[in-house]
């Protein structure tokens, strides 16, 4: 059972990320993955040439789950990837316009592969729990074939399928 301070930190992370993923299909329409709505959003809330808001809500929620990863794996010896899969996450955050910048491109596609991988292999081999994945991918499958995106999208409903397992082992009781 988590504390209830990782409980709180979790439930905003999910609101957060839940309500800026909703919001960003909303206004720019489904785009090829989570990463891509970072030149929308630039582009509508110009901030300045380092501060991105795609990159200010990603840290966050990236920071917000790191109490709920760390207690979640308490005892285990994959607990460290519930700190370094945040830091991937944040390390992402932190190139908002690899689209743009070859550098930046490289350091995303690296943290990407890394936070996926990290995040695997907490969850399958850390928790034992690969049946968070298979949910979340079996539905975001559904409905990316329901409504034909499912070439043009894939990797955006597999972050979504991945985000949903995150939070499905957070808030799983722990066995």
């Amino acid at each position: 059972m988590l504390s209830s301070f990782a409980l709180t930190f979790a439930l905003a992370s999910l609101g957060l990320l839940g309500g800026f993923i909703g919001a960003s299909v909303w206004r720019f329409g489904l785009q090829k993955s989570y990463s891509a709505y970072a030149d929308k959003w630039t582009a509508l809330v110009p901030i300045n040439d380092h501060t991105h808001l795609w990159s200010i809500v990603t840290i966050v929620v990236a920071m917000l789950m790191v109490p709920a990863l760390l207690e979640r794996a308490a005892d285990n010896p994959w607990q460290f990837l519930g700190f370094l899969v945040p830091l991937w996450f944040i390390g992402m955050a932190l190139t908002p316009e690899y689209q743009h910048k070859h550098k930046q491109m490289v350091a995303h596609v690296v943290m990407s592969v890394a936070f996926i991988a990290g995040i695997l292999a907490y969850i399958i081999f850390g928790l034992k729990l690969w049946f968070a994945l298979a949910l979340p991918a079996a539905a975001f499958a559904l409905v990316a074939f329901a409504t034909g995106t499912e070439r043009t999208s894939t990797l955006f409903w597999f972050q979504c399928a991945l985000f949903s397992a995150i939070y499905i082992v957070i808030f799983l009781p722990a066995s």
